[in-house]
């Protein structure tokens, strides 16, 4: 077997400024069929019937793709950020907000579009209504709760009569953790308050006095 002769650096450099040039060549070669096929097309487009031939031929192959889910998904989601990019610019958001203002005046003059639309605003309105006095019910459900129990909570300290939302409830313990001395732990919790110790208070406190202040 003949024994291959071993390429010399020179060579190497050689074959390779010839394949760039190739290259170079082939690329130049493909950005002018570029330009000549762009020259070209833009020459047709100038006989309207191309160019209407062309546009039915480019929706109905969006069209198509539109029938695969994936496809439509990714459309709707570049469409939407491309939307939401160009509306941070005035220049674009005023005149678009202008083509919509009159896209739907005139989809109004439709007794088709209008009747419904009508409809839609009615059931709307009435549903907010509804939903204006469901809350009301419930705000004077809740303000209705609240004031049903008489005030029956008995201060520990002056003796008066209290709503539940109104006391805290505390002992000689707490007084004395939050740096309360004997003296005003005796005018605060002077009077036990016998009344609070059921039900509520058994269940949160063990000790000689279950006050509210």
């Amino acid at each position: 077997m003949p024994k291959l002769k071993k390429k010399s650096v020179a060579q190497k450099a050689r074959e390779q400024r010839e394949r760039g040039s190739i290259a170079r060549e082939n690329s130049q070669y493909a950005e002018r069929q570029k330009q000549t096929k762009r020259a070209t097309i833009e020459m047709k487009r100038e006989d309207p019937e191309y160019s209407q031939r062309e546009r039915e031929a480019t929706a109905f192959a969006i069209h198509e793709k539109r029938k695969d889910p994936l496809y439509a998904k990714a459309e709707l989601k570049r469409n939407t950020e491309l939307n939401r990019i160009n509306r941070l610019d005035p220049t674009l958001k005023t005149p678009e907000k202008k083509r919509d203002c009159e896209a739907h005046q005139i989809r109004r003059q439709d007794p088709d579009f209008r009747t419904p639309e009508k409809n839609r605003d009615a059931t709307a309105k009435r549903q907010q209504q509804i939903n204006l006095k469901s809350n009301f019910e419930k705000l004077k459900e809740k303000f209705h709760v609240k004031i049903r129990n008489a005030p029956t909570f008995i201060c520990s300290c002056c003796g008066g009569l209290w709503y539940k939302e109104s006391t805290t409830q505390v002992t000689g313990e707490i007084l004395k953790d939050r740096g309360c001395n004997e003296n005003l732990i005796s005018q605060v919790l002077h009077k036990a308050n016998i009344d609070y110790v059921e039900p509520v208070k058994s269940r949160l406190m063990q000790d000689d006095y279950h006050d509210s202040v």
